[in-house]
């Protein structure tokens, strides 16, 4: 008798255990999927500032979300490309303290701001997601992806935007009525999408110390979870301002003062894209996955001139 009632305890507690642990692992799963969010580069140090403008773009379908008239839901289309200068930078991020323009924290409370539509909040509503606009700013959203309280930074970074009122997160989501916008919770997609999609960012090569007489610029590119992306091509666009420079992509296990050299690197000018070989060449692989180091340094034409950031197009895969 005794036995058995000690048999039934430990299953008992085995089977709650199990149940616990699942509940964690969905409650993790569906926190990383949440974070679908790519925040366009608008400042030179790398970080989102409160005010500034920027744009918005989903990672699971690839487009841009800005204002846009619709018959049903609130006024939010997407659209493969941005144009003009305020649609480019549709969206603002805004703290309590207007004056306050440093950088966001994640966890920090902030308002949502979007050109021609004003000031989003949640409120329900017979079709769509329950959003609405407001004239003044509402502090009920959280950016999320990181610990709380640390700078939100580019480089690849996808973050989550989180609603206090609607206690989740906003994300993709395909539905009859409105635009394809959801609760996380009241989506019922895992988060991946059901076939392979390429998708497109403009990440920086940053400066770092001069080694070796020669200054190295590096990038870790890593678009965030889930983790089934790979690098597709590695462009390299032309900074603004300057002119007459070449990039020389290291090759993987190759020493740094050998940079320039057909043996230890590739070699791109402005305009310039990887082949499938010539990522072979660097990493190993065609298909390298993050976190992918990219060590570069430059040939100036004017020596005199000094770049610490060199914007690079980064197109990759999601499984």
């Amino acid at each position: 008798m005794v036995i058995n009632v000690i048999f039934k305890r430990i299953y008992i507690c085995t089977i709650s255990s199990f149940v616990f642990l699942l509940l964690l692992s969905q409650i993790t799963l569906a926190k990383a999927n949440s974070n679908q969010w790519e925040l366009g580069r608008n400042e030179v140090d790398g970080l989102v500032h409160s005010g500034a403008i920027r744009n918005l773009r989903s990672t699971v379908n690839g487009k841009y979300l800005i204002y846009g008239k619709r018959r049903y839901g609130i006024n939010l289309v997407w659209t493969a490309k941005v144009k003009g200068r305020h649609y480019k930078n549709s969206f603002k991020f805004e703290r309590k303290n207007k004056r306050d323009r440093s950088p966001l924290k994640y966890g920090e409370l902030v308002a949502i701001h979007v050109y021609r539509g004003g000031y989003i909040k949640y409120k329900k509503r017979k079709w769509g997601i329950n959003l609405s606009w407001s004239k003044s700013p509402s502090y009920q959203w959280k950016i999320t992806g990181g610990d709380n309280g640390t700078q939100i930074r580019y480089q690849g970074n996808l973050v989550g935007i989180y609603n206090t009122k609607a206690r989740n997160h906003i994300v993709y989501c395909k539905r009859s009525w409105g635009i394809n916008l959801r609760w996380a919770k009241d989506c019922k997609r895992s988060g991946r999408s059901s076939g392979p999609r390429e998708l497109s960012f403009t990440y920086w090569l940053k400066a770092q110390k001069v080694a070796q007489g020669v200054r190295p610029y590096l990038l870790n590119w890593n678009p965030g979870p889930p983790k089934n992306a790979y690098l597709k091509s590695i462009t390299i666009t032309k900074a603004a301002g300057f002119s007459g420079y070449i990039v020389h992509l290291i090759k993987k296990d190759k020493p740094f003062k050998d940079c320039g050299t057909a043996s230890a690197s590739i070699t791109l000018r402005p305009g310039e894209t990887t082949t499938a070989s010539q990522l072979r060449s660097l990493y190993g692989t065609t298909k390298p996955r993050p976190i992918v180091p990219i060590l570069a340094c430059i040939t100036q034409v004017n020596p005199n001139q000094r770049i610490d950031n060199i914007p690079v197009r980064i197109v990759y895969v999601r499984e």
